[in-house]
């Protein structure tokens, strides 16, 4: 019987596509009764925040997805970055 070498895993999507991490934070939003809105924000390939709507959670109208990734992202970031790094 002849040893076949397995394939290495693959990383988890959700981890490392953007698009797909957004639709599950968009499904996740909708799942807790909010307008279902993902977004994700990746810097050198890869993922440093994602967030979905949370206005009626937070009972707060500025708690859209895209304003909470900037938010998580500007949070994660080194310190020799600049504010204008971050961008849509």
């Amino acid at each position: 019987m002849r040893h076949v070498k397995s394939a290495p895993l693959e990383s988890d999507p959700m981890e490392t596509d953007p698009c797909l991490c957004a639709f599950f934070e968009a499904r996740a939003a909708m799942e807790r009764g909010e307008v279902p809105v993902g977004a994700v924000i990746v810097r050198d390939g890869k993922i440093i925040s994602r967030a979905g709507n949370q206005t009626l959670q937070a009972k707060d109208p500025t708690a859209h997805a895209e304003i909470l990734a900037i938010q998580q992202a500007c949070r994660a970031r080194r310190p020799k970055d600049s504010p204008a790094a971050i961008s849509m």
